[in-house]
């Protein structure tokens, strides 16, 4: 399971382009928090 910490260690560690999953994730992730209602929400 992809967690954002372990995306940036990882690309902190050594730059890379993303994979196909962790860009989907990360997409996934931006659409949840824009649709929260409120700060608490997200």
């Amino acid at each position: 399971m992809l967690k954002l910490i372990t995306i940036l260690q990882s690309l902190k560690a050594q730059p890379r382009q993303l994979t196909d999953e962790e860009n989907l994730y990360l997409h996934e992730l931006s659409d949840e928090l824009r649709r929260a209602g409120s700060d608490a929400a997200r």
